[in-house]
């Protein structure tokens, strides 16, 4: 059995922090040291566009300063006939896509 040492202490406190785009690094170097999880596969320039859009957040002990988690808030869609529309966490619409049409 591997001895892992323990991540949260009772006397610790956990922040969420909203990444800058200057940072995005950090939360990338994690998950790619992981080896794991579902945002593993993706290239770094995902996490500097998600930093950019204020939707790259990585968790923080605040005691130690050790990341415990990352994430990255997925943009929702809605599509009708051929247009995309993109909505962000907080419903607000981000943008669009128009397919090319099929011939």
């Amino acid at each position: 059995m591997v001895h892992r040492p323990i991540m949260i202490r009772d006397q610790d406190r956990v922040e969420i922090r909203l990444t800058r785009e200057a940072e995005y690094r950090l939360p990338f170097t994690f998950i790619e040291a992981l080896n794991e999880g579902t945002l593993f596969d993706r290239p770094a320039h995902v996490f500097r566009v998600a930093a950019r859009q204020h939707r790259l957040f990585h968790v923080v002990n605040r005691t130690t300063e050790n990341i415990l988690g990352t994430g990255v808030v997925q943009l929702t869609s809605t599509t009708s006939g051929n247009t995309t529309t993109f909505y962000g966490a907080d419903g607000r619409r981000t943008g669009s896509a128009t397919a090319p049409s099929k011939r």
